[in-house]
């Protein structure tokens, strides 16, 4: 049951004659309890990660309790790496939200950082969750020529050679 106020009508039937039925009025005031729950267990993976570029991925944060879950503040260690959209929000009970994380990351290999989020959970008022990437350099595409200007007849056709190349530092991918 949510946390809020809930009201209602005990109706009472006896066998006195004079009042056989009468109404008394109940009400009931619950206090709700948030209850925090992070996705994936808590972890952030960003997967590969481009060297200086910006990525973006999300945290969702659920509350599975029956009161509103009041963030606080949502707090990285690492600011000029890792970067939060919003650092403090409510979630109504049965509700999720989602938080915009970035990282930008300025060395090569394997990034780990956390980002720690203080609530009115009452069970786990702070908790920390870890962030992860690989940091490679970003993939470079050249093509040769860099244009093409062709003229056609109609009912005819031309074969003209394109050439992709990568100069990055990873794989380039394309369709």
């Amino acid at each position: 049951m949510l946390g809020g106020e809930y009201f209602a009508d005990i109706n009472v039937a006896t066998n006195d004659p004079i009042t056989p039925q009468y109404t008394i009025l109940a009400q009931m005031s619950l206090t709700g309890i948030p209850n925090i729950v992070l996705e994936n267990g808590g972890d952030l993976d960003f997967g590969v990660s481009y060297l200086n570029f910006a990525d973006e991925t999300y945290l969702t944060i659920y509350n599975n309790g029956t009161g509103v879950l009041e963030i606080q503040n949502i707090e990285t260690f690492d600011t000029e790496i890792l970067t939060v959209s919003e650092t403090s929000l409510d979630i109504q009970p049965q509700e999720m939200d989602s938080v915009a994380v970035s990282l930008t990351a300025t060395d090569l290999g394997d990034f780990q950082g956390y980002i720690g989020i203080t609530s009115n959970d009452p069970d786990t008022p702070s908790i920390y969750v870890g962030v992860y990437s690989t940091v490679v350099l970003a993939p470079n595409v050249d093509t040769d020529p860099g244009s093409f200007i062709l003229e056609v007849e109609s009912g005819t056709s031309i074969v003209e050679e394109l050439t992709i190349s990568n100069s990055g530092g990873s794989n380039l991918d394309f369709d």
